[in-house]
C-alpha cells in the first residue's frame, strides 16, 4: 500500500513545557483539528512510564491515519511518523479498526468498564482560580487506549453516539453531586452531538437526571462541538430553550475550526464561546484571534481560550479580555479525585502563582520517571 510519512519528535522544547514537533506535511494542518497527540502520549505516560511503542489510528473524512510512536532505553526522546492510509482503499468499507469498535464498545461500556471521565481544569482570568472543568471520556480497552478522535467520529456516523453521551452525563452528574457533599462547587463542560441534543425527549431525559441526583442546571455546560453541521430544528430549538431556562448553559467548542458561524449564535441560545487553538496557537493569526474575540464581546459572549500550553501564550492571552482558559500549561485533565485534591490546592490562587505551580508540578512529573535523563543542552531540537 503506498503511504505517505510525517515525521515528528518529541520532548522539552522548553523548560517545563510538554510539546510536540512537527514536519509540515500534506496533511498535519487538517490532523491538528481532529487530535491533540500530547494529550494521547501523555496518558500512556501516566499508565504506563515506560512504554516502548504507542499506536492509534484516526479517521478523518473517510480517510485514515496511523500514528506510530517509538520511545527507546527509556530517553526523553520520543520519535515516530504519521501513516496515511490509501484512501481508494479505506473509502470502499468499513475499515477494520471501524468495524471492531463499533463491535466492542457497548460491551466494553456495560460489562467492563473500561470507559472512564477525566476532568480538566478551566481558570477563570478574573479569579485567578478554578471554577469550571471539561469532562472528557476515555477508553481503556485491554490495556490499550483508543482515542476519542477514533471512536466518536465513528459512533456519531453510525448513529450510536447518543448512547454513550447519556452515559457521560449520567456519570458527570454522579461526580457532581460528590463534589458538592464536600462544598466543591464546579461548573462541568460536557460535550454534546446536535444528534443528542435535538432528540425528541432529551430535555425529559435529562432533567430527569438532574432531579435524580439533586443537581442544579447552573452546574451543567453544554459544549457543542463544530464537527457537527448545525441543522437547527424546531425540536432542538424547543430543546435549547428548555434547557436554558432551567439554568443550563450552551457553549460553542472549537469555535472557527468547523462548520458554525455567527449565524448560529442568533438562532439557538448560546452564550459561550471556545476559540479553537490554532488562533491561540499561531502568532500569525493576531489580527484574526482579536477580530473574533472583539467581535463575540459585542455580542456579550462569555469567552473561552483553548490549548494554553505555554508561558509565552499565556503572557499573551492576559492582555485581552477573555474569561477563561484551558490547556496543558494550567493542567492536564485529571480523574476525580486528583482534581478534588487540584482544587483544594489551587482554587484560590493567583494567576501570577498558579504559574509556578504548574512549572512545578510538570517538573514533578519529570522526575516521577516519565521524563527521564534531560539535558539541559537538549532544550531546542531540530526538526526530523
Amino acid at each position: 500500500m503506498h503511504t505517505n510519512f510525517t515525521h515528528f519528535i518529541l520532548g522539552l522544547t522548553e523548560e517545563n513545557t510538554i510539546r510536540i514537533i512537527e514536519k509540515i506535511g500534506t496533511h498535519i494542518q487538517e490532523l491538528k483539528q481532529h487530535v491533540c497527540i500530547e494529550d494521547i502520549i501523555l496518558e500512556k505516560i501516566n499508565q504506563e512510564p515506560e512504554f516502548t511503542s504507542l499506536t492509534f489510528e484516526l479517521n478523518v473524512k473517510n480517510e485514515t491515519y496511523i500514528f506510530r510512536i517509538h520511545r527507546f532505553y527509556l530517553s526523553t526522546w520520543f520519535d515516530g511518523y504519521i501513516e496515511k492510509k490509501d484512501v481508494s482503499t479505506s473509502a470502499k468499507s468499513p475499515s477494520q479498526n471501524e468495524m471492531y469498535i463499533l463491535s466492542q464498545w457497548q460491551n466494553s461500556l456495560l460489562n467492563h468498564d473500561e470507559f472512564s471521565i477525566v476532568y480538566q481544569p478551566i481558570l477563570n482570568m478574573r479569579t485567578g482560580s478554578c471554577t469550571n472543568v471539561e469532562a472528557l471520556i476515555r477508553w481503556k480497552h485491554r490495556e490499550n487506549y483508543i482515542s476519542p478522535a477514533s471512536f466518536i467520529p465513528i459512533l456519531e456516523e453510525n448513529n450510536q453516539l447518543s448512547v454513550l453521551e447519556y452515559w457521560v452525563i449520567k456519570e458527570v452528574m454522579k461526580q457532581i453531586a460528590k463534589w458538592q457533599r464536600i462544598n466543591i462547587n464546579l461548573a462541568v463542560h460536557i460535550n454534546i452531538s446536535i444528534k443528542t441534543l435535538q432528540e425528541e425527549g432529551f430535555f425529559k431525559r435529562f432533567y430527569e437526571l438532574l432531579e435524580a441526583h439533586h443537581i442544579l442546571p447552573s452546574s451543567i455546560i453544554l459544549e457543542i462541538t463544530e464537527r457537527s453541521t448545525i441543522t437547527v430544528t424546531d425540536c432542538l430549538k424547543e430543546n435549547m430553550s428548555n434547557l436554558t431556562k432551567i439554568g443550563v448553559t450552551f457553549a460553542i467548542d472549537d469555535f472557527g475550526a468547523g462548520n458554525t458561524s455567527f449565524s448560529y449564535i442568533s438562532k439557538i441560545p448560546i452564550s459561550m464561546v471556545k476559540i479553537d487553538k490554532q488562533f491561540i496557537t499561531n502568532e500569525s493569526n493576531n489580527i484574526v484571534l482579536d477580530a473574533i474575540i472583539n467581535s463575540l464581546q459585542t455580542l456579550n459572549m462569555t469567552i473561552v481560550a483553548e490549548g494554553i500550553e505555554t508561558n509565552e501564550m499565556m503572557t499573551q492571552l492576559k492582555k485581552k479580555k477573555l474569561h477563561f482558559v484551558q490547556g496543558y500549561h494550567y493542567s492536564k485533565p485529571l480523574a476525580a479525585r486528583e482534581l478534588t485534591q487540584f482544587y483544594k490546592t489551587n482554587s484560590q490562587l493567583a494567576i501570577e502563582y498558579k504559574e509556578k505551580k504548574v512549572d512545578l508540578k510538570i517538573e514533578k512529573t519529570i522526575n516521577k520517571n516519565h521524563f527521564i535523563k534531560m539535558k539541559k543542552n537538549h532544550r531546542n531540537y531540530n526538526i526530523m
